[in-house]
């Protein structure tokens, strides 16, 4: 199977039209990590709440050929998870690739991409949080050029934060 970049990868801002997709995309995420005893995703997402995300353009989709391949949300601000912090990035939120696509370099593409995105907008910084208590997901993250911050718990979650200085191109 070919590997997936940003360059033979579209992204797209979801539309209302997309909601359908956007939630079969976790759907199958969250079937997928309950499978092997991840519990973090083990309730389906609110439609409401992937709703108003995609309403406020902050949910892409990536597409590959003609296949919708995967989803996440890009924000201005994550004060939930990252308190009151200066405007010098962009957070990511809720990456999710279908199982058929895995292994593909899908998700590393969109961490490229949303690099690429916060670039122009003259961030300086792309931000995202994962689950802390998962250390294969915490590697990825290291391995995909992020520095691991600090873990804090929201909730009853354990939340690993991570950032990543962004190269200017613009």
């Amino acid at each position: 199977m070919p590997l997936i970049t940003v360059e033979n990868m579209q992204v797209l801002l979801a539309t209302d039209t997309d909601l359908d997709t956007v939630a079969s995309i976790y759907e199958d995420t969250a079937q997928w990590l309950l499978a092997r005893g991840i519990a973090r995703w083990t309730a389906v997402i609110p439609r409401e709440l992937l709703a108003q995300r995609i309403g406020r353009g902050e949910t892409y989709l990536a597409k590959y050929e003609q296949h919708t391949v995967a989803t996440m949300s890009v924000q201005e601000e994550d004060r939930l998870i990252w308190g009151d912090m200066p405007p010098d990035a962009l957070y990511l939120h809720g990456l999710a690739v279908r199982r058929a696509f895995t292994g593909r370099g899908v998700g590393v593409a969109l961490l490229r991409w949303a690099e690429q995105h916060a670039a122009l907008k003259g961030k300086i910084y792309l931000r995202l949080d994962c689950m802390g208590d998962n250390p294969r997901l915490v590697q990825y993250y290291k391995d995909a050029g992020f520095t691991h911050l600090r873990t804090v718990q929201v909730r009853d979650s354990s939340c690993a934060l991570f950032e990543r200085l962004i190269e200017q191109t613009v």
